[in-house]
């Protein structure tokens, strides 16, 4: 299940066309560019996998610091 998320974000992102989106150096024109609305379905979908991969990310973060692993 959690492939099928981070598959979905991925075409998601594959929709946003970058040669259309103004581009720079600073930090004012990137938030600008990011909030554009071709962004909207992204971030949605970006927020859902979040959501939807804490759970198998809590246990890989318990397990990689020795607390979740077996004796």
């Amino acid at each position: 299940a959690e492939e099928q998320w981070i598959k979905a974000l991925c075409g998601a992102l594959e929709g946003v066309n970058a040669q259309i989106l103004p581009s720079g150096t600073g930090r004012e024109v990137n938030l600008q560019a990011m909030s554009l609305p071709v962004w909207q379905p992204a971030r949605f979908l970006a927020a859902e996998v979040l959501r939807q991969l804490s759970r198998a990310a809590s246990e890989n973060t318990k397990f990689l610091s020795g607390s979740g692993g077996a004796a």
